[in-house]
């Protein structure tokens, strides 16, 4: 029964996706609007091209002869580079960051400013306010990360799914060693894991849930602001989502032939 119950959905789920993009690909309008100039010398080819969320804003990264990198940002062209990686525009399009790198070491560029130099960077974040940035360094074999410029101080074997609440007030990433994965909120540390699937924060900011696998015993919960929750079989978070914007919080646990809806009404 219960394996009816949730193919009955599957279908309505797919039933409903497919008409949305036949929808969409009937309406299909394409608009054209010039976002800027890309000027090059003879030595110099494009490798990657960013914008502003909005537009109005251009930035791309220039490989010439010599093997020197550069960006070009608002039509000017800046220092020159052995690497760049993954230049980016904050939501509002004010500040512009990337990955530089020279001899041995990588930095971010944020604004035009050089970071601390680092073995390795990746995962560069901006709040949604566009106010706080972040990524995560490496250096001496440990994984840390640089949030607004300063060294959290934790570190680590690796960094996943860094993420800034709503407002960036706070912060969640999953921090993973040797065997083990954590949640790290706020500079935190939480308990150790066998596998963490999902972290997210609630459209208020006041809430954190995130979904765990223990691997040993073949069971899945969700811990929400620190409170372990029940064992299942198996979790489905509905619509890929713990919490709703109104506020609502749920998933479905199976256990066994059983399903289960755990819901809590978060709203202030």
């Amino acid at each position: 029964m219960l394996r009816q119950i949730l193919s009955v959905i599957l279908i309505a789920f797919l039933a409903c996706s497919l008409v949305t993009a036949g929808n969409s690909r009937l309406n299909t309008n394409l608009s054209e609007k010039l976002i800027g100039n890309i000027s090059l010398n003879s030595k110099e080819v494009v490798i990657g091209v960013a914008f502003s969320p909005d537009g109005s804003r251009l930035a791309y990264t220039t490989k010439d002869a010599d093997g020197m990198w550069a960006v070009n940002l608002d039509g000017r062209s800046g220092s020159k580079f052995d690497g760049i990686d993954f230049p980016r525009f904050s939501p509002d399009g004010r500040h512009f960051a990337y990955a530089a790198k020279s001899g041995a070491e990588w930095f971010m560029v944020l604004d035009g400013k050089k970071g601390p130099g680092y073995y390795r960077l990746s995962g560069l974040t901006f709040s949604q306010d566009s106010n706080r940035s972040a990524y995560a360094a490496t250096s001496n074999n440990r994984t840390f990360m640089v949030i607004d410029g300063r060294d959290e101080g934790l570190k680590v074997d690796n960094i996943t799914s860094f993420m800034f609440s709503p407002k960036g007030d706070r912060y969640a990433y999953i921090g993973v060693q040797e065997d083990t994965q954590f949640v790290i909120a706020d500079g935190i540390k939480g308990p150790d894991y066998d596998k963490i699937n999902l972290i997210e924060f609630s459209s208020d900011g006041s809430h954190l849930a995130y979904l765990v696998t223990d691997e040993f015993f073949k069971k899945k919960f969700v811990v929400l602001d620190g409170q372990k929750g029940k064992d299942y079989d198996r979790v489905v978070v509905i619509k890929g989502r713990l919490f709703e914007p109104e506020g609502d919080f749920h998933y479905v646990g199976i256990r066994g032939n059983e399903a289960y809806l755990i819901r809590a009404d978060l709203s202030p």
